[in-house]
């Protein structure tokens, strides 16, 4: 969904996870890690109000998601999430596919709608936040991320290769509603404390 939009714009930031590509490249290659600056007031000011607005929109997006289903649609896909939730070989795909199915094509495309406008709000964001955030950095700390930048380039000529994402409604609500979400937010593996993703 949006969510990886959430994790590049909290990785962008926090000025240590602004540069945890090149940190994760020296500790895949045995270097010690680079140091890291420490955010000032403002930028920890700047990243919490980034977060405050990110779960503002999951949670608008999410309450406009549940409100386009019928109750009884409702009910089944609360039943689905939970068999996913305490399932000993979960199967996410399967369960979107199964989501898929009970939607009507009305409240399938009511999703992706909001999916549509939630992913616009995320980006719009991110350009807001990122050119503030940037505007806040001290020589020494833009610097460091410049080099860092550079040297990651150097590494991956390509890029952060993006990971695809399942744009279909069941996948979309799964994500949206799926127990793992909060941790997107609040960080840990796949949350803040991983590489940014498209």
């Amino acid at each position: 969904m949006y969510h990886g939009a959430m994790r590049q714009l909290i990785a962008l930031l926090s000025l240590g996870l602004l540069l945890s590509p090149a940190v994760a490249l020296a500790q895949d290659a045995g270097a010690p890690p680079p140091t890291r600056a420490t955010p000032t007031a403002q930028q920890r000011a700047l990243m919490e109000q980034a977060r405050t607005q990110m779960q503002q929109i999951h949670a608008q997006a999410r309450t406009q998601m549940l409100a386009s289903l019928s109750p009884a649609h409702r009910t089944a896909v609360a039943n689905l999430i939970g068999q996913l939730a305490i399932s000993p070989n979960p199967n996410p795909a399967l369960a979107a596919h199964q989501i898929d199915a009970i939607l009507t094509q009305s409240e399938g495309q009511s999703i992706l709608r909001t999916h549509q406008a939630a992913k616009a709000q995320m980006q719009t964001l991110h350009s807001q936040m990122r050119a503030q955030f940037e505007s806040t950095l001290t020589p020494d700390q833009r610097a460091q991320m410049e080099a860092h930048r550079a040297q990651f380039a150097q590494g991956h000529p390509g890029g952060m290769a993006a990971r695809p994402s399942s744009t279909d409604p069941g996948s979309i609500l799964l994500r949206a509603l799926g127990p793992a979400r909060e941790g997107h937010m609040r960080g840990g593996p796949g949350g803040m404390g991983g590489p940014p993703r498209a």
